[in-house]
């Protein structure tokens, strides 16, 4: 899994649906902690969540500050931390990382199942929840790519969300 779009993807779904903060509240609360003061826009922040890592040590101290003080525990903030150094390795040694997607996997229907129903995936101990929250976005994705759209614009098959019950 791409290192940048974990990163990007769990900081865009921690802060819509975990926090509750649109981009330019991110923005304004990121901007008020770096030190040197510094213009944190919603632009950035739109970067951030497309896979650009904080572009300075202040930036990234900044945003982490603000990820605790709205719920996330010090262990998620440190594997948050340690997504962000590896989007920044992936940025200067592409090839460090697999490139390929969970979806096209060969046993993608396994780990599914186990990500949905353990919260990690097989021969992968102590998943994060970084990665868990990328790979259930990547196999939602795949999910609805998969499902045919009816005339009324509803999903079709299996007649509900396509999720485990």
């Amino acid at each position: 899994m791409n290192p940048a779009r974990a990163m990007g993807t769990f900081l865009r779904t921690w802060r819509a649906e975990w926090a509750h903060l649109s981009r330019a509240q991110l923005a304004v609360a990121v901007a008020a902690r770096g030190k040197p003061r510094k213009k944190v826009t919603p632009d950035i922040i739109r970067e951030w969540e497309d896979g650009q890592p904080p572009a300075s040590t202040a930036e990234l101290d900044a945003l982490l500050q603000v990820m605790r003080e709205h719920g996330l525990t010090n262990p998620e903030v440190g594997q948050f931390q340690t997504a962000v150094f590896a989007a920044c390795l992936d940025r200067h040694y592409p090839d460090l990382y697999e490139g390929e997607s969970l979806a096209d996997r060969p046993d993608i229907d396994e780990i599914a199942e186990a990500v949905f129903r353990e919260g990690q995936w097989p021969g992968r101990s102590g998943t994060s929840a970084v990665h868990l929250v990328a790979a259930i976005h990547e196999l939602r994705e795949a999910v609805t790519a998969a499902v045919p759209v009816g005339e009324a614009g509803t999903r079709t098959a299996g007649g509900g969300s396509g999720w485990p019950t």
